[in-house]
């Protein structure tokens, strides 16, 4: 019986970070936009979002005035990535230095214990990094979330894009 005690305990930390990560894949998008949503839908839509930089075939987007608060935490950018006009994901920039082990610890108990700063699911991924200051001094606390399925639809459409010579 002590044995099986113990087993259980092992096993009950494994059965936590699953759970965690069950509440993670529940996420289907952040605040009005929907992931898989094309991006012509949601700017129709909202028209509040603006391009804000390109690398390769992903496109960051923000929105203007836009404001988040959670905790002691603030952030200082909110930007949304599309691939190939597909919402795949959004990134969360917190305004200050040495928020990294605050937003670490609150991810943590959402979704358990990361590998390497990241979360991932079976469905969404979650991933905790550290970026430069636009000012060069300093570093930024950034997360970054990911949806499988809609990066798999986006991928998808840019291959059906370059067979057809587009």
């Amino acid at each position: 019986m002590k044995r099986l005690i113990l087993i259980f305990l092992l096993l009950l930390p494994l059965f936590a970070c699953t759970q965690n990560l069950d509440f993670l894949d529940a996420k289907t998008g952040f605040r009005e936009f929907n992931f898989g949503q094309e991006y012509n839908l949601i700017n129709e839509k909202f028209n509040q979002i603006h391009f804000a930089v390109s690398i390769g075939e992903k496109k960051f987007y923000e929105k203007l005035n836009e404001n988040l608060q959670f905790e002691e935490l603030t952030a200082s950018k909110i930007q949304y990535i599309f691939l190939n006009n597909i919402f795949v994901g959004y990134s969360i920039t917190f305004k200050g230095v040495n928020k990294y082990n605050i937003v670490s610890e609150i991810l943590t108990g959402m979704y358990g214990i990361p590998t390497g700063g990241h979360w991932k699911g079976k469905i969404n991924n979650c991933m905790l990094s550290m970026v430069p200051k636009t000012s060069g001094i300093g570093m930024n606390t950034m997360i970054s979330f990911s949806n499988e399925v809609a990066w798999i639809a986006a991928s998808q459409k840019s291959s059906k894009h370059n067979k057809s010579g587009f």
